[in-house]
């Protein structure tokens, strides 16, 4: 496992958020967007959390305090990686194992 850019994954995850149909139903991408989202926002805590998660899930959009914890969390797994802590990634949620290349600098695919 190597560290990921958490530009792209705040990429994609905005890509996953605003695939949507116009049924209400979410298609996997953006249920997949929003469940890292959550575990960002549960691993910070930030004020305004949950709130975020919701404005997410309704709007199809990131807000600051959720962009800013997503990229707290991947920059914190990421150090834990580079100190050889990769059960730190798993600790956090095994999903998050897709977002993270291996050391071929490819991803898994799509949490399960």
């Amino acid at each position: 496992m190597r560290p990921a850019n958490p530009a792209e994954i705040i990429s994609g995850i905005e890509h996953g958020l605003a695939h949507r149909s116009g049924t209400g139903a979410l298609p996997r991408e953006a249920v997949e967007a929003l469940d890292v989202v959550q575990h960002a926002l549960a691993y910070c805590d930030p004020a305004g959390g949950m709130e975020s998660w919701r404005n997410a899930l309704r709007s199809g959009a990131l807000s600051d305090v959720a962009r800013t914890a997503v990229t707290q969390m991947v920059h914190d797994l990421n150090a834990a990686i580079e100190r050889g802590e990769e059960d730190r990634v798993t600790g956090v949620c095994d999903c998050l194992q897709v977002l993270f290349p291996d050391e071929a600098g490819t991803t898994r695919g799509t949490a399960e």
